[in-house]
């Protein structure tokens, strides 16, 4: 059940990093139709979006346009952003909110929750793409779940475990790690803890590092310069490394970004949570399995600290 009901504005919101600090240009696919075809035929929704400083704090939020039933629109967030305060790598979060229960004119933010069930607005996904201005671009498709990082009736707060093999860097290649730490409750203050551990492709540590995430903020590690300075292996061939991440303080959404700055290519992907393809159907289980895998992973990094 979903008992203490669901802000609007976070019923359908997808936090954004957006990376000037990159020089990448940010654009946000928004759909009104249904992805499964069977729920809410007619449903229009009206856009928001919110901004935040590259620290986290709040800077504005304004309705960036409508969605008609079944439209597709691509939002220039890059261009709704630009000349407004705030510079840097930093988050936005684009809200779509159902017209049927905000109506124009009314706002979100103080309208009654949502009292349904979460199921009824899953899969309502969005395109984030990020282009080069020399003519490359990737884009990658997330949602975000209606609770996310919601510790306002929850004991202890969600956890992240992650691994991906998709780090590739030489010379003239990057994987940037994007690390999205957002929640959908305005007052969440929490700093968070990522740890996460580098390896070769012969299975060799290659870097160990911790960083500090503080809320509502978008954090980029450039992986050429955290391996180059962690190794004594120079970066003039192309290398393949992977990854496991952890955090016991909060669930944050990892995004891997390659670029090859000479030529302007992108490409973009997400690093899906173990749990989602990995561990048992049941949920008591997994969540076992997690917090057991969270917990060696941190005695192995605090060991070799």
């Amino acid at each position: 059940m979903n008992a203490p009901g669901i802000a609007l504005l976070d019923l359908l919101s997808t936090p954004v990093p957006i990376l000037d600090g990159e020089g990448l240009v940010t654009r946000v696919g928004l759909s009104a139709a249904d992805p499964l075809g069977e729920r809410h035929a007619g449903e229009a929704f009206r856009v928001f979006l919110t901004q935040y400083s590259a620290d986290g704090m709040h800077i504005s939020r304004r309705e960036i346009g409508t969605l008609a039933a079944g439209e597709r629109r691509i939002f220039d967030v890059a261009a709704l952003l630009r000349g407004e305060k705030g510079e840097g790598n930093r988050l936005a979060v684009i809200h779509r909110v159902p017209e049927s229960l905000c109506p124009s004119g009314e706002e979100p933010a103080t309208a009654a929750p949502f009292l349904g069930q979460h199921a009824e607005y899953e899969l309502y996904r969005a395109v984030v793409e990020y282009a080069d201005p020399r003519g490359g671009n990737g884009s990658v498709v997330y949602e975000t779940p209606p609770r996310f990082n919601d510790l306002r009736d929850r004991p202890r707060p969600q956890e992240t475990l992650s691994f991906t093999s998709k780090i590739l860097i030489s010379e003239q290649y990057d994987t940037l790690l994007c690390l999205i730490h957002y929640s959908v409750d305005p007052s969440y203050r929490r700093t968070a803890t990522y740890r996460m551990r580098v390896f070769t492709d012969a299975g060799e540590v290659a870097a160990t590092r911790e960083l500090i995430l503080e809320p509502f903020t978008a954090t980029v590690v450039s992986m050429r310069e955290l391996l180059v300075l962690s190794s004594t292996r120079g970066s003039g061939e192309f290398r393949n490394y992977s990854m496991i991440a952890w955090c016991r303080d909060a669930a944050v959404i990892p995004l891997m970004i390659q670029r090859a700055p000479n030529c302007g290519s992108v490409a973009v992907e997400h690093i899906h949570p173990a749990q989602a393809f990995l561990l048992p159907n049941e949920i008591g289980q997994r969540n076992v399995i997690k917090a057991t895998s969270i917990a060696a992973w941190d005695h192995a990094f605090e060991a070799a600290s």
